[in-house]
């Protein structure tokens, strides 16, 4: 047989299936998969990004919840006008209304 030396290169012997050369024509008979020999290495970087990616997006998702949660002070809604809004500021006030005014600079 004058081609069988040749096998996978010439159109009349195809290479065996996967790609590989028959046995004892190929010095390395898995070289096509060598490919694979990172690929734990690459799935854990994959696998990471995907990680960080997922806590990213719960972190925005947190603090998006959190804004719509928050009680947001709007001058125009939460304030009175006038003596109603004194007294409302003198009844939740913890402060001595006995105390001397402070004025930096001086002491007491």
């Amino acid at each position: 047989m004058s081609g069988s030396s040749s096998a996978g290169s010439d159109p009349e012997f195809p290479a065996a299936p996967g790609g590989q050369e028959l046995p004892g024509s190929d010095p390395e008979p898995f070289a096509e998969f060598l490919w694979m020999e990172n690929e734990e290495d690459f799935d854990r970087q994959v696998q990471e990004e995907l990680r960080e990616q997922e806590f990213l997006d719960r972190c925005l998702q947190e603090m998006l919840e959190e804004e719509e949660q928050r009680d947001w002070f709007i001058p125009e809604r939460d304030l009175k006008s006038g003596p109603e809004r004194s007294q409302e500021i003198l009844s939740k006030s913890s402060l001595n209304p006995d105390a001397k005014e402070f004025i930096p600079g001086v002491k007491y």
